[in-house]
């Protein structure tokens, strides 16, 4: 996510857009008011009900009552989490791309009941199936197709769908016909996974676009960049018209956490050259394309050779995000780790700014020692010998599964993986 964004007027402490503009769909159907809700309580499923009626159903309007009066909703929990600890959420992002329509959206809804009755979806973000080419470490089958067999040897998962998630097909209403209903009411979509670009929709989405003259909408994706062509389609060729169009706009945020080997590790399916080279075609075609690297045990330690790759392709420093703090699953939190492997995290990280770290990337290390050294160090949230348990028996199972080699990777847990092994017993394991 950008940190440039202008500071709107908002109703209260607590208000965001979202609950005006917006409803997320997960490829298994289930309905939220944003990506950011905990997704083990949707507000519907899309087999059950239609978005119009979830829209002043009773959760979406205790949510908007509860944003007008100041109150914190409870399903909001973990943009405030992220902004408590001085960081930039999605309701930042939200309340300042729509910041010019939030006096209307406060003028026609009621107070005590939360209702409004303006069923026009701006942002889009519909995840429309789980279809991904790889298979990252720190994902499962919920948003990976491609984790289906590893899922039922790690942790006992099988379904008839065989992995594959597409809450189009049994759903109350055809999704897809929103998009015809709702194209000249959308502003921003939001394109994610499973990996968007291997899903015909987000081709047919754009070609729907371009031929209604909307390439003047906010195109964001959160893709691994394995490709940027598709089987009868060009999407560089399609992004250009969204680029060059005044008002329209092309964001891509990079799902990579680890450049080179460690790339291949944390995110399986991983060419990294070919990641490297489609990185540079599109900065240098002018698209912003943003880093913004999942911050968890299996890449942290490293981060300095992902920089390093950002400066190989040409990236602006300002387009390298350091607050996307993994806290799910807790095995990979990086509050997990012991007391001196954080030391030595920190150490590393102020010897690199001072040697090594490119010019221009000094600031951006001195934010990762700064947002990443305080919560590094806040009390971990989980019991930690239960989650040091599944952290050995999930590494030990995908490394066998895959023919990988974590701790080749990343050789700086080799001790504490061995101190885990001796206090739970090679029985355990």
């Amino acid at each position: 996510m950008s940190e440039q964004y202008i500071k709107p007027n908002i109703p209260s402490k607590s208000f965001c857009t979202l609950p005006w503009t917006h409803l997320n769909i997960q490829p298994n159907g289930d309905i939220y008011p944003c990506c950011m809700a905990p997704y083990n309580k949707p507000i519907g499923n899309i087999s059950k009900t239609t978005l119009e009626e979830i829209w002043n159903g009773e959760d979406m309007k205790n949510i908007r009552k509860e944003m007008l009066s100041g109150k914190r909703p409870e399903t909001c929990k973990r943009c405030f989490l992220l902004e408590d600890n001085n960081i930039i959420s999605p309701r930042t992002h939200h309340n300042s791309f729509f910041k010019d329509r939030i006096e209307h959206f406060v003028e026609n809804t009621n107070p005590e009941t939360g209702e409004f009755n303006e069923f026009k979806l701006k942002y889009w973000d519909f995840r429309w199936s789980n279809r991904c080419n790889f298979k990252c470490r720190m994902c499962g089958v919920f948003s990976s197709s491609k984790w289906y067999e590893d899922a039922k040897v790690i942790h006992g998962h099988d379904s008839e769908t065989k992995g594959v998630y597409q809450f189009n097909i049994n759903g109350k209403e055809n999704v897809f016909d929103l998009v015809d209903k709702f194209i000249y009411d959308v502003e921003e979509i939001y394109f994610a996974g499973g990996e968007p670009l291997v899903m015909d929709e987000n081709y047919l989405i754009l070609e729907k676009l371009i031929e209604a003259g909307r390439t003047d909408v906010t195109l964001r994706y959160n893709t691994n960049f394995s490709h940027l062509t598709y089987k009868k389609w060009d999407l560089f060729d399609m992004w250009m018209k969204f680029q060059n169009d005044p008002k329209g706009s092309v964001s891509l945020f990079a799902s990579l956490d680890a450049a080179g080997e460690l790339a291949e590790v944390v995110r399986s399916g991983t060419n990294w050259p070919k990641v490297e080279e489609n990185l540079k075609k599109c900065i240098n075609a002018g698209i912003n394309v943003v880093f913004s690297p999942t911050v968890s045990l299996l890449n942290m330690y490293h981060i300095d050779k992902l920089i390093e790759a950002a400066e190989r392709v040409g990236l602006n420093p300002n387009s390298f995000s350091v607050h996307n703090l993994l806290t799910d699953p807790l095995y990979y939190d990086i509050r997990l780790l012991p007391n001196y492997l954080k030391e030595s995290f920190i150490n590393k990280l102020k010897n690199y700014k001072e040697n090594g770290c490119p010019i221009n990337f000094k600031i951006i290390v001195q934010k990762i020692i700064d947002v990443w050294g305080d919560y590094i160090n806040q009390e971990f949230s989980g019991d930690r010998f239960y989650w040091e348990k599944e952290l050995i028996r999930i590494t030990e199972g995908l490394d066998n599964l895959r023919n990988e080699d974590f701790l080749l990777v990343n050789p700086q847990y080799t001790e504490w993986f061995a101190d885990i092994k001796k206090r739970i017993g090679n029985g355990i394991i």
